[in-house]
């Protein structure tokens, strides 16, 4: 079931509670209904039951949880077409390397996200991509 028109959800999945906090706060104020999720298995579970307009994704998540849960998402056939950034304290090409080194693909290369920003993201510059990724501009 895809997102319903007007569906301002986005899934944060992080297991630091400070950028819980921020994340969840900045979307709140944007007109977001944030939804927090510790890890890859939780945040997993719970795009498949919300259906959010788009996820942000701790890329680091401990046990590559961050990966794995990207790579499940992207090959899920009902949440593949979700947006996802995904944050990161290491640069988008080192990111990408590790991946490929650790086959998180199997034997393609990683897919892109739909944006990639450093951790801790510029409040504008992230606010922009999520409302643009989750259909427009909110209220």
């Amino acid at each position: 079931m895809p997102p319903q028109t007007g569906n301002k959800t986005v899934l944060i999945v992080d297991e630091e509670l400070e950028m819980q906090v921020f994340l969840s706060t900045l979307l709140e104020s944007a007109g977001f209904k944030p939804v927090v999720a510790g890890s890859g298995a939780e945040g997993l579970d719970t795009a498949e039951r919300i259906r959010p307009a788009l996820i942000i994704l701790d890329a680091t998540l401990p046990m590559q949880g961050g990966a794995v849960m990207f790579r499940r998402l992207k090959c899920h056939k009902e949440l593949c077409t979700i947006p996802v950034v995904l944050l990161s304290s290491v640069d988008w090409q080192t990111y990408y390397h590790f991946q490929k080194i650790q086959k998180t693909q199997a034997d393609s290369a990683p897919t892109p996200p739909e944006a990639f920003l450093n951790k801790p993201p510029e409040a504008a510059e992230l606010l922009a991509i999520v409302s643009e990724l989750a259909g427009g501009t909110t209220g």
